[in-house]
């Protein structure tokens, strides 16, 4: 009888203990964490930049994704080979000879076929072997490659920087010299944003933009000149210069069992982002909390689950 009182006794200090320990734990706050780069949310949603612009994976993965620094690496396809070091520099031919449109609308021009470059390559071109003839080279008609595509709904004119006095190779620098079209010679976004902020031309993104690109966006793409004041503006162009990637602190983690799908939420249950994450849209400072409710304990996914009629099957989300 002692013995069973005894036991009890222990098990209810047991169980008390517990339910203490799981108190305090479920109580306790996490510990902030210091961002490398103190990001203003608020500062980038007034500009028209929303979740999905730099966290691009929230619709087609489970993770949301960081955004990155500067776009991935340009992958040359040297579908054909294109020597303007010959044509402009020692036959001194004029761009406007391949590229007829550039003093007259937005895009340059490609030659649509070999007629104009017959003029001078027939003859010579008959006698070489297979193979290295111009349309073994390039196609006919042409298959020309893109170094330098622009975003659906960018707002761009060869025209009007013509009309400026630009020479060529003030944007496509090094293409006089090059012997083919590769990544090297490619015009990006800190190319023009460097160009306007010399020129004192507007920097603001609807000049260009009228609406946000649908590309990925990077920082880079908008900081790669200096744009305001902030203190730690300038560690975005020093991350880049040493090639290094920013070391954002992902402060919403899940526990290894935890299977948690973006898309599944985002792009089929059509649910918006502040519907977890809060008004992240009017935070002046950086997430160093997470932001939804305690993810270790479940209690903000089951009550958002049961009020929209999920199954709280314990196998959906813990495999």
């Amino acid at each position: 009888m002692l013995k069973r009182a005894v036991i009890g006794g222990l098990a209810l200090a047991v169980l008390a203990g517990g339910a203490g320990a799981f108190a305090w734990w479920r109580s306790r706050k996490p510990k902030p964490v210091r961002q490398p780069v103190q990001f203003n949310h608020k500062a980038h949603t007034a500009r028209g930049i929303g979740c999905r612009d730099c966290h691009r994976g929230v619709e087609t993965g489970p993770h949301a994704t960081l955004p990155a620094l500067q776009p991935e690496e340009f992958v040359d396809e040297g579908s054909h080979i294109f020597n303007h070091k010959l044509h402009v520099g020692e036959q001194e031919l004029k761009c406007g000879a391949c590229h007829p449109s550039a003093a007259k609308g937005a895009e340059a021009g490609l030659p649509a076929n070999l007629k104009k470059c017959m003029k001078c390559h027939e003859g010579f071109d008959e006698n070489k072997p297979a193979g290295r003839k111009l349309a073994d080279l390039v196609g006919d008609p042409p298959q020309w490659s893109r170094v330098t595509t622009l975003p659906a709904g960018m707002k761009f004119s060869h025209k009007t920087h013509v009309d400026k006095d630009l020479a060529c190779t003030q944007c496509h620098v090094g293409i006089d010299a090059s012997t083919r079209v590769t990544g090297a010679v490619r015009v990006t976004m800190a190319t023009c944003m460097s160009c306007h902020a010399q020129k004192q031309v507007s920097t603001e993104c609807a000049t260009c933009h009228p609406t946000t690109p649908k590309a990925p966006l990077t920082c880079l793409h908008c900081h790669a000149v200096p744009r305001g004041n902030h203190p730690d503006e300038p560690k975005l162009r020093e991350y880049a210069a040493k090639g290094q990637a920013i070391p954002w602190v992902q402060v919403n983690r899940l526990v290894g069992h935890v299977h948690f799908s973006h898309v599944a939420h985002v792009t089929f249950a059509r649910m918006d982002c502040k519907e977890c994450h809060g008004e992240m849209k009017d935070m002046t400072e950086p997430v160093t909390v997470p932001q939804i409710g305690r993810l270790d304990d479940m209690d903000f996914c089951m009550r958002c689950h049961e009020e929209k009629g999920v199954s709280n099957d314990c196998t959906r989300c813990h495999k």
